[in-house]
């Protein structure tokens, strides 16, 4: 069982680091956000740690060519072992042995919640996998209609993110077995056309997200689910954690400096 992985804290979002990340608390836990994809042989992964892009790990990869390549983009593979590395060579997070890892990744998932006993039938989605409310935004079209999009999170690649997810919180927990892990989801995919796109681009748009305030849109958390539509699932508890009812806070950010906090309540996780 996992008992060094648990679920972040909305409070943790609201303590930052001030400047746009030109300056670091060393008070505060390293922030290791992830853009996360698998790819047999491309960088398909990006990486910040305090808003920093961060080398390739030494061991068995300085050989790898990065001849056009973006210092933060990575191969799945160096994620871990570029992960440990900073943290063994950085002396305030040795103090700490702890530190925030967000995810560009679905962390938890929803379904349709069952017919209880003496309830109207649910019907025949019961059970089925649902939207999120972080998976849909809604907005108005240049001619003043309305319009919803969405990322669903079960949906191709987005379930697939997941599997890597899990795959490289299992390794960071099996490899930092004495440090404290505090997950959280990072949600990106509302873009517009004009944003610059890539792997470790997208880890600095939650980075400068950070810290959450009035002046961040909505200091406040929204649900992942209404309870009286759903029932959230979280990555850990699929994991088999020792925390396993816990889920993981999303913080999302829609084009240029908007960011939405969304954290299911205890009593609607268990």
């Amino acid at each position: 069982m996992i008992s060094n992985v648990t679920a972040g804290c909305v409070t943790a979002l609201t303590h930052g680091h001030n400047d746009n990340g030109k300056s670091t608390d060393t008070n505060k836990l390293p922030w290791v956000i992830v853009d996360i994809g698998f790819s047999g042989r491309s960088r398909s992964c990006g990486i910040t740690i305090n808003g920093e892009p961060i080398p390739d790990p030494v061991r068995s990869y300085r050989t790898t060519s990065t001849k056009g390549t973006v210092l933060g983009d990575k191969h799945y593979g160096m994620l871990c072992p570029a992960i440990k590395e900073w943290l063994d060579n950085d002396d305030s997070a040795l103090k700490g042995r702890a530190f925030n890892l967000m995810i560009e990744a679905p962390l938890s998932m929803a379904t349709v919640r069952r017919s209880e006993r003496g309830e109207d039938d649910q019907g025949a989605m019961q059970g089925n996998p649902m939207a999120r409310i972080p998976d849909r935004l809604d907005g108005t079209r240049s001619n003043g209609s309305a319009q919803t999009q969405q990322r669903l999170w079960y949906t191709q690649p987005a379930s697939g993110l997941m599997v890597a997810s899990m795959r490289l919180i299992q390794e960071l927990a099996a490899t930092l077995e004495d440090w404290q892990i505090r997950l959280f989801e990072g949600f990106v995919s509302f873009k517009e056309g004009n944003e610059p796109k890539g792997h470790w681009r997208d880890t600095c748009k939650l980075w400068k997200a950070l810290p959450i305030t009035s002046d961040s849109n909505l200091p406040r958390s929204r649900p992942i689910v209404d309870p009286t539509d759903g029932k959230v699932e979280s990555i850990l508890g699929l994991m088999g954690c020792e925390r396993a009812n816990e889920t993981p806070p999303i913080l999302r950010v829609t084009g240029p400096g908007a960011a939405t906090v969304f954290a299911q309540p205890r009593t609607q996780r268990d």
